[in-house]
């Protein structure tokens, strides 16, 4: 938990993190450009890395913007039916 928290408050204390921060204190979604140019100043900061994506890239500027700085190695689409996702977010 400690390392998630570090991670939070390092990504949100950048230019972009500020401004997406500004949307999250108001309850409003993040705009698309926003995520896109945040993950993308922390994506370039991890080059020579090894990372895992989990949500992200969501709509195809976020997939081209992803596309022009790294070489995707694996994608893996879950087909989970709607009846079973409805369940299990009823139950959190």
């Amino acid at each position: 938990m400690e390392v998630l928290e570090s991670f939070t408050k390092k990504v949100l204390s950048t230019e972009f993190g500020e401004m997406a921060k500004q949307y999250m204190e108001k309850s409003l979604l993040v705009p698309d450009h926003v995520i896109t140019c945040l993950m993308m100043s922390e994506l370039e900061n991890r080059r020579g890395q090894h990372w895992l994506l989990d949500g992200f890239p969501r709509t195809l500027g976020q997939a081209e913007a992803l596309d022009k700085i790294c070489e995707v190695d694996l994608v893996t689409s879950l087909n989970i039916p709607f009846e079973t996702l409805k369940d299990r977010l009823s139950h959190r």
